[in-house]
């Protein structure tokens, strides 16, 4: 399904697309993985400390049905509008570098 993606970036792409929040591998976790050792760029991994909490991930969540579920990530990705992002202080904007 994915040609030239070697095992290890197979491994590593269920372990982010794993449903269970408390099984799913972080982006912190998923950014040191060796898949992605030829590219990272560590300068840029600094993050603030603002932590994402879906509400869907919260304990006692994990029944929802999946309609509720549907509209709660709908809801999320509304808030993921470019209006809602810092592009002009963005650091790989600063150094000039693209993604």
């Amino acid at each position: 399904m994915y040609p030239g993606t070697g095992e290890r970036g197979i491994l590593l792409l269920k372990k982010m697309l794993e449903f269970d929040p408390r099984k799913r591998i972080s982006a912190e976790e998923a950014i040191k993985d060796p898949y992605f050792d030829d590219i990272r760029l560590p300068d840029q991994e600094v993050r603030d400390s603002t932590e994402i909490n879906l509400e869907f991930d919260e304990a006692g969540m994990e029944d929802l049905p999946m309609e509720e579920l549907r509209k709660l990530i709908i809801e999320e990705m509304k808030n993921l509008s470019p209006a809602n992002f810092d592009f002009e202080h963005d650091f790989a904007e600063e150094l000039g570098e693209d993604y």
